[in-house]
């Protein structure tokens, strides 16, 4: 940072080097990227719009008029538009990376920008739908080559970030060669909000930070261990975080990697004692138990075990049946229990929403319960916003009202005390 900025401090808003649709994704419009249930086309291209509109979009027009002058080469050709129209499903792949591409002319400033981004994470199944398109249409235009293309579509695989649609769109991603040059740490000092509108983002001070501090993103939901973010960092973008969390046994506070300790009564989490060495030996936090990687892992195991046994669990009483289950092994924040107890708040809320059942009081309060115990992880894991907390937050506001309703008719608690509970979801609502 070149200067100080307070928690909650606007850093830079950023517009995307370039939008466009997943390599895989439903029939969807290359502008605007709603599902289509038709088969409008464009008139230049043959690729899919939603109109003439969007026919003529910003987004669209860059491989509009690339394959426009391809398809008029191909119709001097015999078979030509017909082969054009076997590929069109693999262009519609490739758009994405034919925006990357053509920023070299297009937009030479954004250009310099992208070409420095890492391109390692090349997907050769998805690269080859790409590769159809070259070989069949796009080397036609003599500015592509094989070679750069396939590193821009690793620039995209790398660094492409997926957007936030509203219902109705199909998937698309966008690369923001700013906010790329970013080093990741699982407890980053930003954070980043995305415009509904044109999809530019906000990075915003998440704690203070003072001038001369590295600013740091989150390439991942930091929700997990230590040991699982570790290695999703590495498979994806191959190095091995030595954040502080990282580092850190407790996470911080979270214990997101915490076992049940083997001592009988012993209320204390099992941790590892060097978080960045994969066979480190785990030890109890309260009563000094140390066992070593060999025993600890088969803790581990047994509670995959029973995670991949209980299949699909689709019912509240399955999942608080598992949750049961894996309490032997696993300490109260672990991840995979938090991950669970996410899904039941959220089958509580579709079925309450639904109709499906009226809410009991042990299930109200074990639903308000559930709530708190996963807003208060995810301050420890990710203290910022989100829309996944503001939708929790809101409706365990609705909940802790209603459960105050029955209380305060009930004569349990005070007039004050339920305006307070009125107030807070007064407060949530404007979240």
């Amino acid at each position: 940072a070149l200067k100080d900025y307070s928690k909650g401090s606007v850093i830079f808003q950023l517009q995307p080097g370039a939008l466009g649709p997943c390599v895989r994704t439903e029939s969807q419009c290359m502008n605007c990227f709603k599902i289509l249930d038709g088969k409008t086309t464009c008139s230049k291209c043959l690729l899919p719009v939603c109109n003439k509109q969007c026919e003529r979009g910003s987004n669209h027009l860059a491989e509009c008029q690339v394959l426009k002058k391809v398809r008029e080469k191909l119709k001097s050709t015999s078979g030509g538009l017909k082969l054009y129209k076997e590929q069109l499903e693999n262009l519609a792949a490739a758009t994405m990376t034919i925006r990357l591409y053509t920023l070299k002319w297009r937009d030479p400033g954004t250009w310099n920008l992208v070409s420095i981004l890492m391109d390692h994470q090349v997907r050769e199944n998805l690269w080859m739908s790409i590769k159809s398109a070259f070989d069949t249409v796009l080397h036609l235009d003599d500015r592509f080559e094989e070679k750069e293309l396939k590193r821009v579509f690793g620039i995209q695989s790398t660094n492409g970030a997926n957007l936030h649609l509203p219902p109705g769109h199909g998937r698309a991603v966008g690369v923001y060669p700013i906010f790329a040059l970013l080093n990741h740490s699982c407890m980053c000092n930003t954070e980043t909000l995305e415009s509904k509108d044109d999809h530019s983002v906000v990075l915003k001070a998440r704690f203070d930070i003072k001038a001369g501090e590295e600013m740091t993103t989150c390439y991942l939901k930091p929700d997990q261990a230590t040991f699982a973010r570790r290695q999703f960092l590495f498979d994806k973008w191959n190095f091995w975080c030595e954040c502080h969390r990282c580092r850190d046994p407790t996470e911080l506070g979270a214990i997101s990697a915490g076992l049940v300790c083997t001592e009988r009564r012993c209320p204390g989490p099992l941790l590892p004692v060097s978080p960045l060495e994969e066979l480190s030996p785990w030890m109890c936090r309260c009563c000094g138990t140390t066992l070593s990687w060999d025993q600890t892992s088969k803790s581990i195991e047994r509670a995959v075990s029973e995670v991949n046994e209980s299949g699909e669990c689709t019912s509240i009483d399955s999942l608080e049946s598992l949750l049961n289950r894996l309490n032997k092994y696993l300490y109260s924040s672990h991840y995979m229990l938090i991950q669970i107890q996410v899904k039941l708040f959220l089958l509580y809320i579709s079925q309450y929403k639904n109709g499906q059942n009226k809410l009991k009081r042990p299930s109200l309060d074990r639903m308000i319960q559930i709530g708190e115990n996963i807003l208060h992880q995810m301050n420890l894991t990710d203290p910022g916003e989100s829309r996944q907390k503001r939708y929790i937050e809101e409706n365990l506001s609705s909940h802790k009202l209603e459960r105050g309703c029955q209380d305060f008719k009930a004569g349990i608690i005070a007039k004050e005390k339920l305006q307070k509970l009125i107030l807070l979801k007064k407060c949530s609502m404007k979240l």
